[in-house]
């Protein structure tokens, strides 16, 4: 959901994890935290239906595409578990979001195609062909 392995399309294996990690980001934070993770740049942008793999609570248009602020980078749900759970996101990121005011960063053209190179040549299957 958040940073390596975005681009895994088994998110239902993530269940456990995302369930676990439930309840860490306090009731009063995750509107702000979950607007700057649905308002970043989308860098990868996929025809997709997701659906909320801990109590199909809410589905996301778009869901396993990725966004990024530039220093971060995440599947487009990432917010709704946020919102909807709490779901405790890494640290780094969370002083980083506080550090802009929670405010998403607009990238330009070509920083968005660098983070989609970097992307894609991060998750490109290795070998055969």
């Amino acid at each position: 959901m958040f940073g390596d392995g975005v681009l895994h399309s088994d998110v239902t294996r993530w269940r456990a994890s995302l369930a676990a990690l439930s309840g860490r980001i306090p009731p009063d934070d995750r509107p702000k935290i979950a607007h700057y993770l649905r308002t970043a740049p989308v860098v990868l942008a996929f025809m997709s239906y997701t659906e909320d793999v801990i109590n199909s609570a809410f589905g996301v248009s778009g869901g396993s595409g990725v966004a990024s602020d530039g220093v971060h980078y995440w599947r487009r749900d990432a917010a709704e578990y946020v919102e909807h759970y709490g779901t405790g996101l890494p640290d780094d990121f969370l002083r980083h979001g506080q550090s802009v005011s929670w405010e998403p960063p607009v990238l330009t053209q070509h920083e968005i195609m660098e983070i989609d190179d970097f992307l894609v040549a991060r998750y490109r299957p290795h070998g055969g062909g």
